[in-house]
């Protein structure tokens, strides 16, 4: 590993076999400030598969910039996050777990064709109207809201 202490995502993680830079494909976080979250988020995180954040205040997804397109899974529980913008950029998403947030509306996911998994488990989707985006997603196993 460096000795880049300041960000551990800039680390660069290497196999001692081969001595061959290894990629980051699943990363978990927690902080409180989504100054320093999006300072985690930098380019490193392209080929970041599963992405796991708590206890830090992302309202919009957006937030999360255009790095994150080849994310399979995204757990974001307890973040504020209020609207899905940007995740439209995550065609290959096949679980997204955002429990415990203010999401009011769903709309976003509708082209997500990929989804299997979504929980929505305590949020703020009142209008039962959001529940026709679902029937577009013809894979889709398990719902929670």
């Amino acid at each position: 590993m460096s000795e880049n202490t300041d960000n551990p995502i800039q680390h660069k993680f290497t196999n001692p076999t081969t001595r061959t830079e290894l990629q980051i494909t699943s990363l978990n976080t927690e902080d409180t400030s989504l100054r320093n979250v999006n300072k985690k988020l930098d380019d490193n995180l392209t080929n970041v598969k599963i992405l796991n954040i708590n206890e830090s205040y992302i309202p919009n997804l957006r937030i999360l910039g255009s790095n994150i397109r080849n994310l399979t899974v995204l757990n974001i529980p307890h973040c504020g996050v209020k609207n899905l913008d940007g995740l439209s950029i995550c065609q290959n998403i096949k679980e997204i777990y955002l429990p415990f947030n203010d999401v009011e509306t769903i709309a976003n996911i509708m082209f997500l064709v990929n989804l299997t998994v979504i929980d929505f488990e305590a949020n703020n989707i009142t209008d039962l109207k959001e529940l026709d985006y679902l029937s577009i997603l013809s894979n889709l196993k398990r719902v929670s809201f």
